[in-house]
This record gives structure tokens, sequence and C-alpha cells, in this order.
């Protein structure tokens, strides 16, 4: 009982507190409403046009942080579209020098076979990469729509040419006489060289469009 006394009593101190301290603004805002004179016209004009313009400016602030916003996430966008492209290229390169390599060291028909599986890979990723720059060029306009129409049509070039080169004939069977398959290949081989070369410049053409949007060189 003594516990809720002192507790009981402690409120009813606390809302006599309380109580008092509302009189006090009570009243003090009574005085203040006869005391403080109220605001003119022009003091009423001046500070709505104060808020006009403070909203104004907030409007202007909230614009341009929208904007700023809205090309930072553009750009992203565009650097993540170019990477897909490179990495169709990066891949089709390392699939020409694996086909290459198979064709120097291939012993048997099963080795060939290996090779022509890549042979289709590195076709299916040239391909892709020409689809994926398609889809890229919609997003560009002037001189950067220009330098993806002719990174476009550099990349189909080697394409078109690594399916006449390199694709069709393709060897099937690996000549018992070791000169004789040597020169059966050659012809491939300087191909496929020839054609990584020319991917390797479209690589470097879209290394520095890449950059460009903020992307890193490896």
């Amino acid at each position: 009982m003594a516990d809720v006394s002192l507790i009981s009593g402690t409120i009813a101190e606390f809302i006599d507190w309380a109580l008092i301290i509302v009189i006090l603004m009570i009243v003090y805002y009574i005085i203040r409403l006869f005391i403080v004179p109220p605001p003119s016209k022009e003091e009423r004009l001046a500070k709505q046009k104060g808020l006009e313009e403070q909203r104004a400016k907030f409007g202007e602030w909230v614009g341009t942080k929208f904007k700023e916003r809205k090309h930072k996430a553009q750009k992203e966008q565009r650097k993540g579209d170019v990477s897909v492209v490179k990495d169709n290229i990066k891949d089709g390169l390392e699939g020409m020098e694996d086909v290459r390599s198979l064709l120097n060291r291939a012993m048997k028909k099963s080795d060939l076979e290996k090779a022509k599986k890549v042979v289709h890979k590195v076709k299916d990723e040239l391909h892709h990469a020409v689809g994926n720059l398609r889809l890229l060029r919609r997003k560009h306009e002037g001189d950067d729509r220009e330098k993806i129409n002719k990174i476009i049509t550099n990349v189909h070039t080697v394409e078109t040419e690594f399916i006449e080169k390199v694709e069709k004939d393709f060897p099937e069977e690996v000549d018992p006489v070791h000169t004789k398959y040597v020169t059966s290949v050659a012809k491939y081989i300087t191909a496929i060289d020839n054609l990584r070369g020319n991917l390797g410049n479209i690589w470097n053409e879209l290394e520095d469009f890449h950059e460009k949007f903020g992307g890193a060189k490896p």
C-alpha cells in the first residue's frame, strides 16, 4: 500500500506541474496576442514571397537531383550493355584460340569433333554480339550511334568470314600422314589468325566505348 500511495503521489505531483506549465503557456500566448501586433500586409506578402522562393529553389534542387540520378542510371545501364557485348567478343577470341590449338594438336577424329563444337560456340558468340550491339544502338544517338553501327558491321563481317572460311567444310578426319594433315588445316589456322586480329581491334574499340561510361579496363 505504501508503494501505491507513493506512486499515486508522484503522479499527482506530475499532473500538478503539467497543469502549471499549461497555464503558463496559455498566459504567455494571451500576453503575446495583445502585446505583439499582427503582421502588416507588407510583412505577410514578404513572408509569402519568401516561402514561394524557397519552394521554387527546393523544386529546382529536386529536379536537378532527379536528372543527375537519371543520367547516372542511364550511364550504368549503358556500361552494362557494353559489358555484355565485350563478354561475347572475349568468348569469341578465346574460342578461336581453342580451335586453333585443337587443330594443331589433333591426333584423331574425336579431337576434330571437339574442335567443331567450339567452332559452333564461336559462331554463336559472334551472332549474339551482333544482336546485343543492335540493342545497344537503340539507346544512343549521334556519333555514338555511328560508332556502334561501324562495330556492328565489323563484327558481322568477322562472323560471315568465320562461317565461310572456318566452319564451312571443317575437317572431319585426321590424315595419318602428319605433313598432309598440317597442310590440310593450314588454311583454317590462317583464317583464324586473321579473324582473331580483326576481333582484337573490335575489342579495343569496345574498350574505349566502355571507358566512356566509366567502365574499367581489365
